[in-house]
């Protein structure tokens, strides 16, 4: 095949053309020949697969199922007979189909991978087949089942060539990332597997692999071959007699052990590169490996970083770590390049658009608030249309666009509205005002009017409890709780809440620059990101773009770092502002219900989220859900509650987005209840939901010091109590809620709310003695 977009066949004897086929119509990608009519099946870029006929040339049958390139194709199954050839081809759409070559009829399709399916082999005659991809996994399937045998992380970067050597029963694999990896296929119990036997390491691509064959005896050597891109082809063969000579490996070694990777490319297989994490090479002798073809960064004297491999017990050298274009020794600190914005030096400069040909540059310098910087922005951008209500999108966008390092160094302080510390008292104030407007406070004190008020105290009262009391001046003023937000209402005799918040919007263009930068520089999750963009525009009407978007995240959340995972994280919760997309996230078979399941509701979830950015994410993943009324069942929600929103609101260091999120999670529950399935299984669960729930809001009260936000949580429990669904173990959680806030478990209640929380308490008569 050619970018001709013809096939040419060869006599292997005589080196000569015997004959050009026409009838594809882009770039012919693969081949194979079909026994045992010995006709010919290609695949090409134009999304079709073309058998064709080995006596005449003419086009027996034209398969075009795909929806992108078909890149490889293999004959699977018996061989006996030409009216039973089936072939597997596989396509840049990430899906496999078996088909007949007879009928053209799709017979199966397969579906795992959330990259493009670079290369297929057939395991034997057996009917099972196996697939590489971009994804780094090589899977396993029987023909007649679309459920994979195996899935599994093979290597570091795509998947180019497989090839199956009947006689060890063993795969070989060889990809971007410089190894052939030689797998044993196993069962035990029904169960197929696969083991990694053999790490092999090479100074180049490995762009493809193939058994090797003896035409004299017609049977299958231990060995293969493979291209490089060297422009090598080499030979590989478990007969002694045939190794090369001490002076070809020992050439060969010396060519991977001075090879020169960057540093990017470590950066995209998931490495860490920081001089914390870099051992040096004095201490390797102390570290074991924990499998064969492990590798690992090690510094030497110099500090240059070298990367090493596992390899029969000991730490082989298989090159060194060089940065930028000129191929620097990498010392394990990449530097940064300062940008230049309006005559100053910055860290970061973010483009933000307001759309109709209006945009502006965001400068931000790291370890600067983020709250700061969205707050500048918006002053100095006002005349094109900046506002306060754009700040929240705003802190996202920066967040979005930072390094893990930059984002370490932004403490709580920093990512809330309270104090930081050595920033100037205009900037502290410039953020109180701006939370008080977030509250809808309506008159914000002047600067000098602030001042006047500390220096009357003797200066030491912080600017948030400035902001607190003057917030709560003004609510007593108007007579109704602070902070009041459309669909909450306050008064003396009820709190309530009638409305969900939705966290809805979504920067795509920063969520790719972000993973590209957390891959070393690639866009491989570009297209996940563009299917969770189709799956929300869609409302979740196709099935299977929805399916593929989230197959997609669980890729890129196993391939981010521990700490930089929250792009992954942030695009589950935007797919999942639809309905659709909820109810799909928190069902039980969904393509990303491992990643949900095994990671963000599993026991002590928080130790797996260690950075603020995916605590905040993971919280509005799961509001978005409950905004969805019916979209979760009771018990996904109460693991939500038990995995997250507990253990965070007993927290006392949450910043402002991370309340606001936790709010707006129970607050999406609360306006939910009364559309609770209550029969079957669901009423199984329905109590410990009960008490799951009243528990995070009781501990919310408590753990609050602003009376502002109690009287939000005390509103959920006062629409919970008196909703007409409202059950017996439904109040009797209220109550309980209610019996800590009223016996003073909160200090400096509220005077107002605990009038409130005491007409509700009358109503729902808690038992005191229940309370824990």
């Amino acid at each position: 095949g050619s970018n001709d977009k013809y096939v040419i066949l060869w006599s292997v004897d005589k080196g000569s053309m015997e004959a050009i086929l026409g009838g594809h119509s882009d770039t012919v990608k693969c081949g194979t020949v079909l026994y045992p009519s010995m006709d010919i099946v290609t695949g090409s870029w134009d999304k079709t697969a073309v058998v064709w006929d080995i006596r005449t040339g003419e086009i027996k049958q034209h398969f075009g199922a795909h929806q992108q390139g078909v890149l490889a194709v293999t004959q699977v199954g018996a061989r006996d007979s030409e009216s039973n050839q089936l072939v597997v081809t596989a396509s840049g759409d990430r899906t496999l189909m078996a088909w007949d070559t007879s009928s053209g009829e799709t017979k199966t399709i397969f579906k795992a991978h959330t990259d493009a399916v670079q290369t297929v082999v057939a395991i034997g005659d057996s009917g099972r087949f196996a697939p590489g991809s971009n994804d780094c996994r090589i899977a396993m399937w029987h023909v007649a089942s679309p459920t994979p045998l195996i899935v599994l992380q093979a290597h570091e970067s795509f998947i180019f060539g497989l090839c199956y050597l009947p006689a060890t029963s063993e795969l070989v694999s060889v990809a971007d990332d410089r190894t052939i990896k030689i797998w044993a296929i196993t069962e035990e119990a029904g169960q197929a597997d696969l083991q990694c036997v053999q790490v092999i390491n090479q100074p180049c691509t490995i762009w493809s692999v193939c058994t090797v064959a003896d035409d004299a005896i017609g049977d299958y050597l231990e060995g293969f071959a493979t291209g490089t891109a060297d422009s090598t082809m080499r030979l590989w063969t478990r007969n002694m007699d045939l190794v090369a000579g001490p002076e070809k490996i020992s050439h060969l070694e010396a060519l991977v052990s001075s090879q020169k990777i960057d540093v990017k490319a470590l950066l995209a297989a998931g490495h860490k590169v920081g001089p914390d994490v870099i051992s040096p090479l004095s201490a390797s002798a102390d570290i074991q490996g924990a499998y064969e073809g492990e590798r690992r960064l090690f510094k030497d004297e110099s500090e240059a970083v070298d990367l090493y491999t596992w390899s029969t017990n000991t730490w082989e050298k298989i090159g060194s770590v060089v940065m930028g274009d000129d191929q620097q020794v990498f010392k394990g600190v990449i530097p940064k390049q300062k940008l230049f914005y309006n005559g100053k030096e910055w860290d970061y400069v973010f483009d933000i658009d307001f759309g109709g040909g209006k945009a502006a540059k965001l400068p931000y310098n790291s370890g600067e608030s983020v709250f700061d910087a969205a707050q500048r922005f918006i002053t100095d951008n006002a005349a094109i249309g900046a506002r306060q209500d754009h700040k929240e999108a705003l802190q996202n966008h920066i967040l979005q666009g930072l390094s893990e390092e930059d984002l370490a160094k932004i403490g709580v302080a920093n990512m809330s509205s309270g104090g930081s510390g050595g920033t100037n008292a205009v900037s502290e104030y410039a953020k109180e005002a701006a939370e008080m407007a977030r509250r809808g406070i309506q008159e914000t004190p002047s600067w000098g009017q602030a001042k006047k008020a500390i220096e009357a105290k003797g200066g030491e009262i912080a600017f948030s409890t400035f902001a607190q009391e003057e917030a709560e001046a003004q609510a007593a003023a108007r007579g109704a709780g602070a902070g009041a937000k459309p669909g909450m209402t306050a008064s003396a005799s009820a709190l309530s809440v009638s409305t969900v918040e939705l966290f809805a919007p979504y920067d795509a263009a920063a969520v790719k620059k972000k993973t590209s930068e957390l891959t070393g520089g690639t866009s491989q999750f570009d297209e996940v990101i563009n299917l969770a963009v189709a799956a929300v525009t869609s409302k979740g009407s196709d099935l299977q773009v929805l399916a593929n978007a989230a197959a997609g995240v669980s890729q890129m959340f196993t391939t981010l770092s521990q700490g930089s995972r929250f792009p992954a994280i942030d695009t589950l919760r935007y797919i999942a502002s639809t309905p659709a997309g909820a109810a799909y996230i928190s069902s039980t078979d969904s393509a990303c219900s491992e990643l949900v399941e095994s990671t963000l509701l599993a026991e002590k979830a928080l130790d797996g989220l260690p950075s603020d950015a995916e605590k905040l994410v993971t919280l509005r993943l799961f509001a978005n859900i409950a905004a969805h009324q019916g979209a979760a069942t009771i018990q996904f929600l109460t693991k939500a509650l038990e995995a997250i929103a507990r253990p965070l609101a007993k927290k006392s260091t949450l910043n402002a987005n991370q309340k606001g999120a936790l709010q707006a999670f129970l607050q999406n529950i609360t306006v939910g209840l009364p559309k609770l399935a209550t029969t079957g299984s669901q009423a199984d669960g329905l109590a410990a939901f009960y008490r799951s729930y009243f528990a995070a809001i009781s501990e919310a009260i408590l753990f609050e010091k602003e009376t502002s936000i109690q009287a939000k949580y005390l509103a959920f429990a006062n629409t919970a109590a008196s909703s007409p669904t409202a059950t017996p173990a439904l109040k009797e959680g209220a109550s309980k809620a209610l019996l800590r806030f009223c016996k003073g478990s909160v200090k400096n209640v509220d005077r107002q709310l605990a009038a409130v929380a005491s007409d509700l308490f009358k109503i729902i008569k808690p038992a005191e003695d229940d309370l824990e």
